[in-house]
């Protein structure tokens, strides 16, 4: 044989191989299953499908994969669930947000059916345990079971893109994308100024009344409250306190104020203002889980004051961080004005800015629906909390910049220092000197949520095993099977990490031991017979009817199908070279 034809045949033969080790095996059906997706989200949907398409390859075929609304779904999932074929559903695609302290228990109680013991005894202890230190431990043990028993089968924990300048420090990226941060840590060092670019106008003028989040950026560097989130630990730590005491039954918290809090023009922070802001909270129906929750606030005396509660709720921690006001310039105000005096913008109207000064690390400079300008509040270095230091900035501007191209052209002038995640910007954006794309965590998660009461995935009671441990097996198999690293970095281009359990890694005590299931097909085919079934390879069909001769025909090898038109193409190359080498 001539070496030429000997090394064109080689090459035909490789690509048969290649063929042949690519090509995925699919397996009889041993059961079905129906999806139900809401088709208000493309990458959720093409995940979706994805599954769909390599479930086969373990047994388990998906008759249905409905992509419908969420008033379809709603109807399908809030009630006492039958399975997809009697109108619930066996397997529904959602995502959830989370609060930083998990409280979520429902989603899988009333929409799942799902009950475990353990997890019931768990899930009282936690609801029930204020001191963070003791509750973790309690968490961390919810996750565990939730991690193995798979009611809900964790797809990916999303990640936002925010563009930034290089160079800028202090910025808590777990706090961030809940607008909690401490912008008193941030710092520009080229010129302690930055300014942060957001995509939506400004239209709540205070604490009481507001809902953006937008709003929320500014709101939370000039508001304080007794406490906050502590800067890169993440749980709350005393501010406008100097300390707090829990009572034994968790139903009274005790709080002595620092003597150091002061209001942005000086005004020593005293016990009746924080009662009196408490009170407009519950006058302007800030939150009526908060009014439940609070039985009375006792004055004890100028520094000193206590929460009496109702119950215990692990929220608790946050509604004590919302910001305070000075009782002797807003009372009289209210008084005079009137409630709606909360409706007016900062520095116009009746109230001016009196509605605007707190105890934060910034005060309100200038308000526009278009710029918010804040400065150094002058006190706020005196407070303990602080660590007797002035905030870094000289000035920190939120500002409303429509349309992410010009957001991100900003950015790469110089002109603003941070965009928003809500550009929905993407990594190219930032392929520029002195600009770079920052990842944080979400606050939310996706899974594939099953239906428990299911007879085959939930029960197991029409499994040839019978049992719910053969129910768990298959859950196993489902979770295996599924391609986190190709949905992360294909699907959403790599703005998530692989999820690990339907709890946001956000939260806080997420427990970081535990790994995702990385996709391993034959260890879910193995999953799949300890459920008592037996797999056996599809047999592959040939075509009837011959292919026209172009370059879609096809040759058959046992299944694998292997293009005519990829073998002429190296027949062609290698003539090519071989006349090319001639002269």
């Amino acid at each position: 044989m001539k070496k030429s034809a000997f090394i064109l045949l080689s090459l035909f033969f490789l690509s048969v191989l290649s063929s042949l080790e690519n090509q995925s095996i699919d397996y009889e059906p041993v059961f079905h299953l129906n999806f139900l997706t809401p088709n208000t989200s493309p990458t959720r949907m093409e995940w979706s499908s994805l599954i769909e398409d390599t479930l086969p390859q373990i047994g388990v075929e998906v008759k249905i994969n409905e992509m419908t609304g969420w008033g379809n779904v709603g109807g399908r999932t809030y009630s006492k669930l039958p399975t997809y074929d009697d109108g619930g559903f066996d397997v529904c695609f959602t995502g959830w947000s989370s609060d930083f302290d998990w409280t979520k228990i429902e989603y899988f109680t009333s929409m799942q059916s799902y009950s475990n013991p353990t997890l019931t005894t768990c899930f009282g202890q936690y609801f029930n345990e204020l001191n963070a230190s003791l509750r973790v431990p309690i968490f961390h043990e919810i996750q565990s079971i939730l991690y193995d028993d798979l009611p809900s089968i964790g797809i990916l924990f999303q990640r936002n893109l925010y563009g930034m300048k290089e160079g800028l420090t202090g910025i808590d990226s777990d706090l961030f994308s809940y607008a909690t941060f401490c912008s008193a840590n941030w710092d520009d060092p080229d010129d302690h100024i930055i300014v942060y670019a957001c995509p939506a106008d400004f239209r709540e003028g205070n604490i009481f009344v507001f809902e953006s989040v937008y709003d929320k950026l500014w709101m939370q560097n000039v508001y304080s409250g007794l406490l906050r989130r502590e800067q890169f630990g993440d749980y709350y730590e005393p501010l406008l306190a100097k300390n707090y005491s829990l009572s034994t039954d968790y139903l009274s918290i005790t709080f002595n104020l620092d003597p150091n809090a002061k209001f942005s023009d000086g005004n020593q922070v005293e016990a009746d203002d924080v009662k009196y802001s408490y009170q407009l909270f519950s006058q302007l129906n800030f939150d009526s889980k908060l009014d439940d929750w609070i039985s009375s606030i006792e004055i004890v005396d100028s520094d000193t004051l206590i929460f009496h509660s109702n119950y215990i709720d692990i929220t608790a921690f946050e509604w004590l961080s919302l910001g305070i006001i000075d009782k002797s310039e807003v009372e009289p105000l209210v008084l005079t004005h009137g409630y709606d005096t909360f409706d007016e913008t900062p520095g116009t109207g009746n109230v001016s800015w009196s509605l605007v000064k707190s105890c934060g690390p910034f005060m309100l400079n200038s308000f526009d629906e278009y710029n918010v300008q804040l400065i150094p509040n002058p006190y706020w270095s005196e407070l303990s909390a602080s660590g007797f230091s002035s905030p870094n900035l000289s000035e920190l501007n939120i500002t409303f910049v429509a349309g992410k191209d010009t957001a991100v052209a900003d950015l790469i002038e110089g002109d603003v220092d941070i965009i928003d995640f809500n550009y929905f910007p993407s990594w190219n954006d930032f392929n520029h000197s002195g600009v770079e794309g920052i990842i944080m965590k979400d606050r939310s998660h996706q899974q594939m949520m099953v239906n428990m009461k299911h007879p085959i995935i939930g029960t197991g009671e029409l499994t040839p095993l019978g049992t719910p441990e053969a129910a768990w097996n298959l859950r196993k198999a489902l979770s295996y099977a599924i391609d986190r690293d190709y949905i992360v970095e294909t699907i959403m281009n790599g703005l998530a990490v692989p999820a690990i359990i339907p709890i946001p890694d956000s939260c806080y005590g997420f427990d970081t031991s535990l790994s995702p299931y990385s996709q391993n097909l034959d260890l879910a085919r193995e999953y799949i017979e300890k459920a008592g079934y037996d797999l056996v390879e599809s047999t592959p069909t040939t075509p009837t009817t011959p292919t026209t001769p172009d370059d879609t025909a096809t040759i058959d090898f046992s299944g694998i199908t292997v293009s005519i038109f990829s073998f002429l193409s190296l027949s062609i190359t290698y003539v090519f070279i071989k006349r090319k080498n001639i002269f």
